[in-house]
């Protein structure tokens, strides 16, 4: 009688946590309910000095989400990236990671210089990515990259030689070729870049075609009439930046950890 009368308990117990919107498991274990998040969370100087994260309002804080890398350009402003890439990323319930380059590394606000200086970290934008990771439930399958002007440069060089980091990722207004041989990993790219963009006829271009004589990668490219490369970011604010999350969120990372091969990089001293 007394199993009968201890069953019947946690079934009411059960029943009632249901009715909480707690999920009863087989077992009759009760979970807790999801806690939600309802407004954007910002973390300032996370993962690392300067760096801004941005958690998305979501239904379930616990449920791993994807997250957005992105990279300034040489201005080393990360709160314009932020005010750029914002709204498209909490939109679509997207983690949001506005890295600072390091200045206790060497850096002096440019990404792409930095790579090319002799206190270079190759392994620090790795670190950055491990520790959210670490601390924020993430979808590791679909983390992506984007950068702007010389962030994009440095991702010129990151994304080939570390194929097995993102899943995919956008060159705006920017991007260098900083490597000789081909990625045994297809990533999918997005340029985007403007017409009168200095960088499209100095490095975008030759960027590109390294990535079509590769052949493998899905190729987005994006020419915008009469855009500027200061302007990019207002364009980004504006909407474009929704355009590229939905097609980066479109992609999974199909590459294995560590990858089997990655391109090899120029010379630092040899500037493409």
């Amino acid at each position: 009688a007394s199993l009968s009368a201890s069953a019947a308990s946690s079934g009411a117990a059960a029943a009632s946590a249901a009715s909480a919107g707690a999920a009863v498991a087989p077992s009759g274990r009760v979970d807790a309910p999801p806690v939600p998040r309802r407004a954007v969370e910002q973390r300032e100087s996370w993962p690392c000095p300067r760096c801004q994260l941005r958690l998305p309002p979501v239904d379930d804080a616990a449920r791993p989400l994807p997250l957005l890398v992105v990279l300034h350009g040489d201005r080393g402003d990360v709160e314009r990236m932020t005010r750029a890439w914002g709204k498209a990323a909490a939109e679509r319930g997207v983690v949001l990671a506005s890295l600072a380059c390091p200045r206790d590394r060497g850096c002096n606000a440019s990404w792409w210089r930095w790579y090319l200086g002799e206190r270079h970290d190759e392994g620090w934008l790795g670190a950055q990515i491990d520790a959210i990771v670490a601390s924020t439930p993430i979808d590791r399958r679909r983390i992506y990259a984007a950068g702007y002007s010389g962030g994009a440069s440095y991702l010129g060089y990151y994304l080939p030689t570390h194929p097995d980091r993102f899943a995919a990722a956008c060159y705006a207004a920017g991007g260098v070729r900083f490597v000789t041989s081909c990625s045994p990993c297809k990533t999918p790219v997005e340029f985007v870049i403007g017409s009168t963009d200095p960088m499209l006829a100095l490095y975008v271009g030759s960027l590109r075609r390294w990535y079509e004589d590769c052949g493998g990668h899905p190729i987005e490219w994006q020419l915008l009439p009469g855009v500027s490369h200061e302007a990019m970011v207002d364009v980004l604010a504006a909407g474009k930046a929704a355009e590229i999350v939905a097609w980066l969120l479109a992609h999974e990372n199909i590459c294995p950890a560590p990858s089997p091969g990655r391109a090899e990089s120029h010379p630092k001293n040899v500037l493409p």
